[in-house]
């Protein structure tokens, strides 16, 4: 992947992958402040895009959780 090609991750309900990203992050030298996440939900989806910018920008790693919340406004990610 690079940071124009994300990498989507459908889970089941209640499933909860987040730590295992972060471990991956962190073997990938991708951790600490090279890895941001958000949850999706009320409001969140302008600190989402400022957040994946950003990190298209920098190369870092953006965790959107709850994407199901916003499905709106993962059509707006799409186009970026």
């Amino acid at each position: 992947s690079t940071q124009y090609s994300p990498i989507v991750c459908i889970i089941s309900p209640g499933a909860n992958p987040s730590d295992e990203i972060q471990k991956l992050a962190d073997k990938m030298e991708m951790g600490g402040s090279k890895m941001r996440s958000v949850s999706l939900g009320q409001g969140q989806g302008e600190e989402a895009m400022r957040l994946t910018e950003t990190g298209q920008l920098r190369g870092q790693w953006v965790l959107l959780q709850n994407c199901h919340l916003l499905i709106d406004w993962m059509k707006e990610l799409e186009k970026m």
